[in-house]
């Protein structure tokens, strides 16, 4: 039925394992499980898989064997069973721990955003009333220039006149 050759095992690589070669002869009915799982999976890809993740397997096997696990699944008192729904349990819980890790990874970085706006706002307050200073000295300043101005045009007027009035 199937010819058997040795290579190693990725998990066990002192070990030799035995992979196992599919026979010729397949499935013949398309109503069978086994020639539709023919049908989307040729034997190439199989062979592919087989040796990349050493399965023991006989591609005409394979399917059979799959049915049988999914019959045994679906028995509640199955010890197949109760590892996949313990799978099952903790892929969901991996998962529910991912995502909280990434929302409390997002909470960190949105407090470090805020706190960097809060900083960049106050520094802007900081500049905003430094300028408004600047502004009132400014405007002081126009406001005594101003005065003098006036000043000394009213002692230039008077200047003026008393230069007239003397000639």
């Amino acid at each position: 039925m199937t010819t058997t050759s040795e290579g190693q095992s990725q998990l066990f690589r002192s070990l030799p394992v035995t992979l196992l070669q599919p026979n010729r002869n397949g499935p013949d009915r398309p109503d069978e499980f086994e020639f539709l799982y023919a049908e989307s999976i040729t034997r190439a890809k199989y062979q592919a898989l087989a040796k990349t993740w050493n399965l023991n397997v006989d591609f005409d096997d394979f399917p059979v064997k799959i049915v049988r696990l999914l019959h045994e699944r679906k028995n509640a008192n199955s010890s197949v069973q109760l590892t996949c729904t313990l799978s099952q349990d903790l892929s969901l819980c991996t998962s529910l721990k991912m995502e909280k890790e990434r929302t409390v990874q997002e909470c960190e970085e949105l407090k470090q955003t805020s706190g960097e706006l809060q900083e960049r706002c106050c520094k802007t307050e900081l500049e905003k009333s430094e300028l408004e200073q600047r502004v009132k000295d400014a405007e002081k300043r126009l406001a005594e220039e101003t005065l003098k101005r006036e000043e000394f045009e009213q002692d230039l007027e008077v200047s003026l006149l008393s230069l007239v009035s003397i000639t």
